[in-house]
């Protein structure tokens, strides 16, 4: 049974970058698109090139790190002039909460003991300030993803390693998605909860029952994230022993259970990255290595990932950093894709390019190069830097592309 959903049928959106890394290292910088890019400037401008679309959706993060540098010290000023120009625009935000990292002051980042505690006290005082004014919420971006850099890859925070460090810190995710949706529904009943998770298609090399099953596997790690939050990873989940034997407790995961909350919609990350075949490799080992990658390819994870949640799907991010012929290919097959599969009857309600604007590569953090060095022209305008410091948008021609999809629909 599909989950119902309080959202027109289809809208198109947009996104800005708003990935939030700001804990320095030795080795390694704070990561703020938003200071990277210049949006905390250029806020207003931004805003207005997204509406000038005619998209009906903007994806966009508070910085929790600056709104609240000091525990219970909170400054909402930027915030509101932005969400304040969104509603004179009429382009209603799709507000992302924890877009990867925390404040400083939580020195264990989500592993934090107060974490799960705090993300909530976060998640509830923003939705008493903005209630009538935003809607629609996404918890927590790609928490799988945060899981893989900061608990398994040691990279960002909470800077852990291997296979325990990661399911400690999917965990925290998933404790913290679970306390935010709660906070945020007893201010704000009619809520609507869209996921962001970031989604691979993994093709099993051949018909061997293995690599079948190897892909099988895979995918359910990617859908883990949903998975916990709603409760359903109990001892009959496939992934159940694994979170047990890398050191997840049955007492969190019955926690889980207990306290299950439902996320509206699932959204979709796909990118020219996301297509992986899987390798039998002798002595019933299999991997998987980077494929080639169509938009079309989208389909097949839509459909892949809607059986499983049976929930409306939305892309929440898609782009391409080629050509200006490759990035008009790719959003001309991804569109298809979703075309196909609402043929199909599958419940796809939205489409994201994201970011609207070039980004700056998070390996930036990583090095001491000018950030200049590192742009990723994944948007619609991209980024100049002028010699003042300046990042100047320039439209590419990718902008009138995406309107008059806009205009034709889908």
């Amino acid at each position: 049974m599909t989950a119902r959903c309080k959202l027109e049928p289809f809208r198109w959106a947009g996104g800005i970058e708003c990935t939030f890394v700001p804990h320095g290292t030795g080795t390694r910088r704070p990561l703020d698109e938003y200071q990277l890019t210049g949006h905390y400037d250029a806020w207003k401008e931004d805003l207005d090139r997204a509406a000038s679309l005619g998209i009906k959706a903007l994806r966009w993060a508070v910085p929790w790190f600056k709104v609240e540098v000091a525990m219970d010290n909170f400054d909402w000023s930027w915030v509101d002039l932005v969400i304040d120009h969104a509603g004179k625009l009429k382009l209603p935000l799709i507000v992302d909460l924890m877009h990867y990292t925390t404040p400083l002051w939580l020195e264990h980042d989500v592993c934090d003991s107060r974490y799960v505690e705090r993300v909530a006290i976060f998640a509830r005082t923003l939705a008493l300030r903005y209630k009538g004014k935003v809607r629609h919420f996404t918890v927590h971006n790609e928490p799988m993803v945060g899981a893989d850099f900061g608990g398994r890859r040691g990279e960002w925070p909470p800077y852990l390693l291997g296979e325990q460090g990661y399911v400690k810190v999917l965990i925290q995710n998933a404790l913290g998605m679970q306390a935010s949706i709660r906070a945020i529904k007893n201010v704000i009943p009619q809520a609507v909860f869209v996921s962001a998770d970031s989604m691979r298609l993994y093709r099993p090399d051949t018909a061997d029952r293995g690599c079948v099953r190897a892909a099988k596997k895979l995918f359910l790690h990617h859908i883990l994230p949903w998975d916990l939050v709603r409760g359903a990873v109990n001892e009959n989940h496939p992934l159940y022993r694994y979170l047990i034997s890398n050191g997840a407790s049955e007492e969190a995961l019955l926690q889980l259970q207990r306290h299950a909350v439902r996320q509206h919609v699932f959204g979709i990350n796909f990118y020219p990255w996301s297509v992986f075949a899987v390798k039998y490799d002798g002595n019933r080992r299999y991997r998987y290595v980077e494929a080639e990658t169509h938009g079309r390819d989208l389909a097949d994870v839509i459909k892949q990932t809607h059986k499983h949640v049976q929930a409306p799907i939305w892309i929440t991010e898609t782009s391409h950093a080629g050509t200006t012929t490759e990035k008009m290919l790719w959003m001309s097959e991804t569109i298809d894709a979703v075309r196909v599969c609402r043929n199909a009857l599958i419940p796809v309600v939205g489409y994201t390019w994201f970011p609207l604007t070039t980004m700056v590569d998070w390996a930036y953090r990583n090095d001491n190069k000018p950030a200049t060095d590192w742009l990723l022209p994944l948007g619609l305008w991209d980024i100049h830097s002028q010699a003042d410091g300046t990042m100047t948008r320039v439209e590419t021609p990718l902008v009138e592309s995406y309107r008059d999809w806009v205009r034709r629909g889908i």
